[in-house]
């Protein structure tokens, strides 16, 4: 699949077919066709989910304009769309949301952990953010997913800028190193 260098159907039915069966799904969908898709399926199946996909094609929030959304809730879905202005967070180029091999990715997260700002740090916000608020989906709020999301985004920021993402993410890879 990783050698195709593009998404295939694979990239669909995996996270469909979790067999963890998580409370929630916030899942991003690189193919246009497949978003509607599968928030349908999700809807169908009677889970809680975000499903996303940024206009520029990217399979999740993006920095560089709007995301389409749909809330999954309770069976039903709602369509909606987001941009980064909403949050108080500028626009990115996608050169600068662009990832390299794992060695490079875990250098760039280990500086924003360290407390570097820019838009990987505002992109691992939002996008961490969008997360929180699918796992306490509530499409029935009084909020806006606007508001939600705003405030799953200090959520995000305290985390990272307390340690407590850190030291996370150093406990998983002590744990994993163990196995």
């Amino acid at each position: 699949r990783k050698e195709l260098g593009r998404p295939t159907i694979f990239n669909i039915l995996g996270p469909l077919s979790n067999p963890a069966k998580p409370a929630a799904y916030a899942i991003g969908v690189a193919l246009p066709n497949m978003v509607e898709l599968v928030a349908d399926v999700l809807a169908r199946r009677g889970v809680d989910a975000l499903v996303f996909r940024g206009d520029d094609g990217m399979d999740e929030v993006t920095l560089t304009g709007p995301t389409t959304l749909y809330e999954i809730a309770k069976g039903g879905r709602v369509k909606a769309s987001i941009s980064p202005e909403d949050f108080g967070i500028s626009r990115a180029a996608i050169e600068d949301l662009r990832g390299g091999d794992g060695a490079e990715n875990a250098t760039r997260i280990k500086a924003v952990f360290a407390g570097k700002t820019g838009a990987p740090r505002d992109a691992i916000l939002l996008n961490s953010a969008i997360t929180l608020v699918a796992y306490n989906l509530n499409i029935d709020s009084e909020k806006s997913l606007v508001e939600r999301v705003a405030e799953q985004i200090k959520v995000a920021e305290k985390a990272i800028d307390s340690g407590a993402a850190t030291a996370l993410v150093e406990k998983w890879s002590q744990i994993s190193n163990s196995l």
